[in-house]
């Protein structure tokens, strides 16, 4: 039987698919508008309807990866409360996750069943409270650093929407535009032009969402290190932060996480052989 920290990766891993994948469409959608805004005619329209279809699909993706995301972290939050406090009754919501998992989930966990046996260091502690805090805080700690690390790289996608949405609308759509006579044609050239910047919104508003919760995890991480005592209050107002900025955060990319685990697990460790 699969552990509860095993199904929260999986679905995890699964919301980073499925955002990989929209990234994909996202491009493609990006060549669709390019294409169809630069020609004429028959050509044109093709283009039209598969730059709306693929803006519609993203539309989809980014429904499918928020309820994803929300099943992910809520499972999360059991996996941590029962790590840190033992058996805790959470069998009714479980029972129901195992019971949806899909064809793709189910590989997932075979393969990395043995892999995903702890997510946490081995915290010498009996205190359920004080293990809960610093499961919070190596959360944190990672959390900081690959979405720091995530919104840099966005930066670059930024960059690689704004250029063409630039080009088009400072340099190529005026030729265009000029050039055409059919005053429906104009209309849906300038309504791709529209949609594309609100494609480059997307990116823009993912890139900031990573530096915010960034900086937020960072605050974490620095206000449990100032605690003195772990008071009930203070751990439940932690968690509940903790976990709201998980819920509102894009999920990384699997390549990142895999580049900087060993480092920031090494960095983790020296915390706390310093402690």
């Amino acid at each position: 039987m699969h552990n509860i920290s095993t199904i929260y990766s999986s679905l995890y891993a699964e919301a980073k698919r499925l955002d990989f994948h929209k990234s994909i469409t996202s491009y493609a959608f990006l060549s669709f508008t390019i294409i169809s805004t630069l020609s004429n005619n028959y050509t044109s329209y093709i283009f039209f309807s598969l730059s709306i279809i693929s803006r519609i699909l993203i539309h989809y993706q980014r429904f499918q990866i928020k309820r994803k995301l929300d099943n992910a972290h809520y499972v999360q939050k059991i996996s941590m409360l029962y790590d840190a406090f033992g058996s805790i009754n959470f069998k009714f919501e479980i029972s129901h996750f195992k019971g949806s998992i899909n064809s793709w989930i189910e590989k997932w966990l075979i393969k990395n069943e043995s892999k995903s046996s702890s997510e946490y260091c081995n915290f010498e502690t009996n205190n359920s409270e004080k293990k809960l805090i610093l499961m919070i805080q190596e959360n944190s700690f990672f959390n900081f650093h690959l979405y720091l690390s995530a919104y840099r790289r966005s930066l670059i996608n930024v960059i690689l929407f704004s250029v063409p949405i630039i080009l088009l609308l400072f340099v190529l759509a005026p030729l265009i535009f000029s050039e055409v006579q059919n005053e429906s044609v104009l209309i849906f050239k300038l309504l791709l032009v529209f949609i594309s910047a609100i494609q480059l919104w997307d990116e823009v508003e993912k890139a900031f969402i990573w530096r915010i919760s960034a900086t937020k995890m960072l605050e974490i991480d620095n206000q449990i290190n100032a605690l003195d005592d772990i008071a009930t209050d203070s751990l439940l107002f932690v968690f509940a932060k903790y976990n709201m900025i998980k819920i509102s955060t894009p999920p990384i990319s699997e390549n990142l996480y895999k580049k900087k685990k060993e480092r920031l697990n090494e960095g983790w460790l020296s915390r706390q052989n310093a402690m």
